[in-house]
């Protein structure tokens, strides 16, 4: 008797074992199933991390207002106080510049963090590559803390320091309204000297508190090729002209160095890399442009020029959480003249609601 029948005669079944053409059949089933849900899996994380965007402003909101209550005031974008009880002096001549985030740290459960800011020194952000001054060492070990509330955790490169993702509001321009003849400056919600909230006649819920701002390039000195105007800003060679003093003066700088490539890159890799400095650089941004603008940011000093609200989520939109605290994703599509309405406390512009 053979083996065959011997096994079926003992009631053995043998098995037949899958052939390659099969194999090859559920493998393909696969990667199939694996191209319809991974790409979904892709959208759903990506939501998240713009909900979890969201969050993270809406509790610098909710920081901001308790330190308004406390303080009487909105937390200052400096505390150098020569420009308004001397307006004769020029500018810059002393300047603790820090963020106005720094400054929310014990209403965000870092109360020991905040105690180790050393606040006294002056010209802190006086070189823009953070010189190694005493001032800078002062605050070293603060400069290189991270506080993940201010991290975007849908930024790669503001997952890779002491970074920081959302900035304040200063409006059309400049967050210094004393300068002369400078008539787009100081009329956004962070401005020197600090506002009340009773300041903001337009609305607080039409008035922009904070909003995103991706960190710069981590190429820097080198003029750019790259047509992304994401990360990158340009320093122009010249404006032509006196420095702009409008925010459509700037807009039209902005668009003929972006066609032309003109000037060099300025030192944008620091940009948002630190959460302690204040200025357009890093804790600051205008609505010169609007969010995520195909056209570059520029600027000629550290406020003046398009310091523009920018994301890397999809659609283009860009997180930004106004006066009463609500969170609204706002796409690059807006109307320039609505953002820029949305920029100011104190235009007298109607804003509807449903913009």
């Amino acid at each position: 008797m053979c083996f065959a029948q011997a096994c079926r005669n003992a009631g053995v079944v043998r098995r037949r074992g899958m052939t390659l053409v099969e194999a090859l059949v559920v493998v393909g089933v696969l990667l199939i199933l694996a191209g319809l849900l991974l790409p979904a899996l892709g959208r759903v994380r990506a939501t998240v991390r713009r909900l979890r965007c969201a969050a993270n402003l809406r509790e610098l909101a909710v920081a901001t207002i308790q330190y308004h209550d406390a303080m009487g005031c909105m937390p200052p974008t400096d505390l150098s106080w020569w420009e308004w009880l001397a307006p004769g002096l020029s500018d810059h001549v002393i300047s603790r510049d820090f963020s106005p985030q720094s400054h929310l740290l014990p209403w965000l459960g870092q109360t020991e963090l905040y105690n180790a800011i050393n606040f006294q020194v002056d010209h802190f952000m006086a070189h823009p590559f953070l010189a190694d001054t005493y001032a800078f060492r002062a605050n070293l070990t603060v400069l290189r803390t991270r506080v993940e509330v201010f991290v975007c955790p849908a930024d790669g490169e503001a997952r890779k320091g002491p970074c920081l993702s959302y900035r304040g509001n200063m409006g059309l321009l400049d967050h210094i309204p004393t300068r002369r003849g400078w008539p787009d400056s100081g009329h956004g919600m962070f401005r020197a000297p600090p506002i009340t909230l009773a300041e903001v006649t337009d609305g607080l819920s039409v008035t922009a508190m904070y909003a995103e701002r991706v960190v710069g390039s981590v190429q820097a000195g080198q003029r750019s090729r790259d047509t992304d105007p994401v990360r990158r800003a340009m320093l122009p060679a010249s404006t032509g002209v006196d420095v702009p003093r409008r925010a459509d003066q700037w807009a039209a700088v902005c668009a003929v160095a972006s066609v032309v490539n003109w000037g060099v890159v300025w030192p944008n890799w620091l940009a948002g890399r630190y959460w302690l400095p204040t200025t357009g650089r890093f804790a600051l941004y205008n609505h010169v442009l609007v969010p995520n603008a195909t056209v570059w940011d520029c600027s000629l000093a550290y406020n003046w020029g398009a310091f523009s609200a920018r994301s890397v989520h999809a659609g283009g939109v860009v997180n930004v959480v106004f006066g009463d605290g609500h969170v609204r994703p706002v796409s690059g599509s807006i109307d320039l003249k609505v953002w820029r309405a949305l920029g100011t406390r104190d235009g007298g512009e109607l804003v509807s609601l449903e913009w």
